[in-house]
C-alpha cells in the first residue's frame, strides 16, 4: 500500500499546464500525470480543448498545475478543493 500524499502543491503557468505536468513526471522518479481538465468551449484566453489544469503525483506529493491565464486573478474562486 502506498502512503497518502501529505500535501498538494499548486503551480500556476501562463500556458502549457499539461506540458509542465509531463515535464515534472519525466523529471522526478515514480511520478505520473493524472487527470487533465480541458476547456469545454472557447473563452477569452483560449480555445475549446485547451488544457487548463493537470494533476500529477510523485515523490510523495501531489501537484495541481493550472493555466493561470485562464483565470482573472490568482485569488479567483476555484471550482474544486485542493484535496480533490
Amino acid at each position: 500500500m502506498s502512503a497518502r500524499a501529505k500535501n498538494t502543491v499548486c503551480l500556476w503557468y501562463d500556458d502549457d499546464a499539461e506540458e509542465a505536468a509531463n515535464f515534472y513526471a519525466k523529471t522526478f522518479p515514480d511520478s505520473s500525470v493524472g487527470q487533465v481538465d480541458r476547456a469545454p468551449a472557447d473563452y477569452p484566453a483560449g480555445k475549446e480543448g485547451d488544457p487548463i489544469e493537470a494533476r500529477a503525483s510523485g515523490v510523495g506529493n501531489n501537484a495541481c498545475i493550472a493555466r493561470a491565464r485562464a483565470l482573472k486573478s490568482p485569488n479567483a474562486k476555484s471550482r474544486r478543493s485542493p484535496s480533490s
